[in-house]
């Protein structure tokens, strides 16, 4: 048997006694310089009474030493323990380890060091101390440097100076023990959830994402506005609605030295010398004074400066809905649609921002909440099955010959000016038609769960149509509060 297996802790409480303090005195002093000298009995005394733990170290029966140990919001006035006070939380304060000659560098430094991880490890406290660094106490340094404690901080008094250690790793330790070590458990139990519950976990990710981007442009844009600085390169300036809230204007800032850079995007037109079609593209010109930035607007130019950024999010958010579309119906690979997803919910929501910035944010925000409401109502009523959307066939054709006839409208719309009440007329349809549409979503949701398909691919596939519908939902409502 190995001496550190002879070494008993135990709490000092269940020892206490006169005697046993003068005999820890004793070991105190006996320890000086390597721990602090107290200068009196009673004063020890009094530093055990205040300390929150003290534990007694016994070999065979006999007493070798003890540790003095305190937690946070102490009253104890040492200025090493005030420097993790100030700094820590939670922490548990090593004040001093004291052993008896003749028993030290045997191992018992590291057993009592584990005694205290261990004790503590459920709260994920860390353990707190300091040691002299002149004069150097090199052994102790190595000792907490080698069991994992990390140097915070240091500090010089007159007669001696100090280095702060902690160890934080035992919260690594705990998250080991509670997720990787039963990793398979929580594995298990994801697998087992419901599908309405995997396909509303990853649509409530995604939606969170989108709604949260757009919220925190709306809040960056008035925060930009206050402070007269610039949002995603465009500057604000205030109006105000028909209800008197304000609504925020975004501008480009026109450049303040010359040469300007001024662009005119022509259009796709019949070329009678060629006799073929030129293509549509975009033409630059500078302008080196102002008079010039004047006739060239008059052409039809604007200024060739911001807006890229947008142009730019726009092409990552369409080549990430269709790479997302074919992960999601393909089942390739999971990981990879999500990410895909991730990405272009990520672009959807500072895209939606500014549409909504474009317009009256206070709309958008009335819609991104309507939006939400009808969801969970078409929820309720198609997971319910009281009426079976997803298999009346009728209905189905229906809503396809009404989608063809809305992206009809819209491909007219881009050659073809329509009033505004036409516009608002086509979009509470569009509104309409999806909210039919998840109501049909939701309605194959229980019918797959009912079939058994209950894996994370289908859930993918699921949340991502539903997904689709509340962003058209959305930008229908938005078409019709901009024409209203």
């Amino acid at each position: 048997m190995s001496q550190t297996e002879n070494l008993e802790i135990f709490n000092l409480e269940d020892f206490y006694s006169d005697k046993m303090v003068e005999l820890l005195y004793e070991l105190n002093q006996d320890n000086t310089p390597e721990v602090g000298s107290i200068k009196s009995l009673e004063m020890f005394s009094k530093l055990l009474n205040i300390s929150s733990l003290n534990l007694l170290l016994k070999y065979k029966d006999e007493v070798i030493g003890f540790i003095v140990c305190f937690r946070e919001r102490s009253d104890y006035s040492s200025l090493n323990y005030k420097f993790f006070n100030n700094k820590e939380k939670r922490f548990l304060y090593i004040d001093r380890v004291v052993i008896k000659e003749g028993y030290r560098r045997k191992g018992y430094g590291t057993k009592i060091y584990k005694y205290l991880e261990d004790l503590f490890i459920k709260d994920l406290i860390p353990i707190c101390c300091e040691v002299n660094s002149f004069p150097r106490n090199e052994v102790s340094i190595n000792f907490h440097i080698k069991n994992g404690f990390d140097q915070v901080g240091e500090h010089d008094f007159d007669d001696h100076s100090v280095i702060y250690f902690r160890k934080i790793y035992i919260k690594l330790v705990y998250f080991k023990y509670t997720f990787f070590i039963n990793q398979q458990y929580y594995l298990k139990m994801l697998l087992e959830t419901t599908l309405l519950f995997k396909t509303m976990l990853i649509l409530s990710a995604q939606i969170g994402i989108v709604f949260g981007l757009a919220y925190f442009c709306i809040f960056k844009a008035r925060k930009a506005y206050e402070t007269n600085t610039k949002f995603f390169g465009m500057s604000f300036r205030a109006a105000m609605n028909m209800k008197r809230d304000l609504d925020l204007v975004p501008f480009i800032e026109p450049p303040k030295e010359f040469p300007i850079k001024m662009k005119k995007h022509v259009e796709e037109k019949f070329n009678e010398e060629t006799k073929s079609i030129d293509k549509a593209h975009t033409i630059s010109k500078e302008a080196n004074s102002r008079e010039e930035v004047l006739e060239l607007m008059g052409d039809g130019y604007y200024y060739g400066h911001g807006g890229d950024g947008i142009v730019q999010l726009f092409a990552i958010w369409v080549i990430t809905l269709f790479a997302t579309t074919f992960y999601a119906t393909s089942g390739i690979s999971i990981v990879t649609g999500m990410t895909l997803f991730t990405i272009q919910s990520l672009a959807m929501g500072f895209l939606l921002g500014i549409i909504m910035l474009e317009m009256d944010e206070n709309d958008g925000i009335k819609a991104l909440k309507l939006v939400l409401l009808i969801t969970i109502l078409a929820g309720f009523i198609g997971y319910s099955d009281i009426y079976s959307f997803a298999e009346n066939m009728i209905l189905q054709v229906i809503l396809l010959f009404a989608l063809l006839g809305m992206i009809i409208f819209s491909l007219i719309r881009n050659f073809m000016a329509f009033s505004r009440q036409a516009i608002r007329i086509k979009a509470i349809f569009g509104a309409f038609l999806w909210c039919l549409f998840l109501l049909v979503d939701f309605n194959i949701l229980k019918k797959q769960s009912g079939l058994g398909n209950n894996n994370w691919d289908t859930a993918f596939e699921i949340a991502f149509t539903i997904y689709l519908d509340m962003i058209n939902l959305l930008l229908e409502i938005l078409d019709a509060m901009s024409n209203s």
